[in-house]
């Protein structure tokens, strides 16, 4: 489908930003600094990492996970924003392909309960990370390149990128 592109500045509209992957702090500096402003401007800043960085020192919260599971952390997150409903369908009829077959044959096996011990974060802690991004007015996510190094680095980065196509967050200013 056609993907609208995000100015980078527009993360400093957003009201949930998630650094995945990436040590903003020492490597995406302009990236850092807009992510900083957004958090003035009210937004929580979260990272996610497989180890602690400057990013989740600077972060409101930071989720240490398993390497190569990245992955397993999305589609987990995937799962309770589909189970629970908090989906922009509207988005999802016009713009995605293959949602149908995400839901009814991959995440039924992708349970917070069942990925936890892939990711290393438990179950409660991933459901809450799913309801949070999922009800964010623009929730933005910055994806680093570390994670690309996987075996499963491509299909990783794919998994990420349902996240902001299932909750419609490439229409709101801030948010993709």
């Amino acid at each position: 489908g056609e993907t609208p592109a995000m100015e980078p500045a527009e993360i400093e509209q957003s009201d949930l930003v998630i650094l995945w992957g990436i040590n903003a702090a020492a490597t995406s500096i302009h990236a850092m600094r807009d992510a900083q402003v957004a958090r003035k401007n009210g937004a929580r800043l979260w990272a996610i990492d497989t180890y602690r960085t400057p990013t989740c020192e600077a972060a409101d919260e930071a989720f240490l996970i398993r390497p190569g599971g990245d992955g397993a952390l999305a589609l987990a997150m995937l799962h309770v924003i589909e189970r629970e409903g908090l989906l922009d369908r509207e988005f999802i009829s016009a713009n995605v392909l293959g949602f149908e077959e995400l839901t009814s044959r991959i995440l039924p096996d992708c349970s917070p309960a069942q990925m936890a011990d892939v990711c290393g974060l438990s179950a409660a802690v991933i459901e809450r990370l799913a309801r949070e991004y999922a009800r964010a007015k623009a929730p933005f996510i910055r994806l680093g390149s570390g994670l690309t190094r996987y075996g499963n680095g491509a299909m990783t980065v794919r998994t990420i990128s349902c996240l902001p196509a299932v909750v419609g967050a490439w229409t709101k200013p801030g948010g993709g």
